[in-house]
């Protein structure tokens, strides 16, 4: 078992290593996409659609 140390350091490792640094700009559209995606989930929730079908961001 690895010691941690509380750093950010222990981190490494957990998320994909990108073939591209991303801008802040892709940053904010994947942050609004998802939050669309769970918007209109919970629209069709509250409304008692299915919500199994796949929701594509606009």
């Amino acid at each position: 078992m690895k010691k941690t140390t509380g750093s950010i350091m222990d981190l490494e490792g957990c998320l994909p290593k990108l073939d591209h640094i991303v801008t802040l700009e892709e940053m904010d559209k994947g942050i609004a996409d998802a939050i669309r995606k769970d918007w209109l989930r919970f629209e069709r929730q509250s409304r008692g659609e299915d919500s199994q079908e796949e929701i594509v961001p606009q």
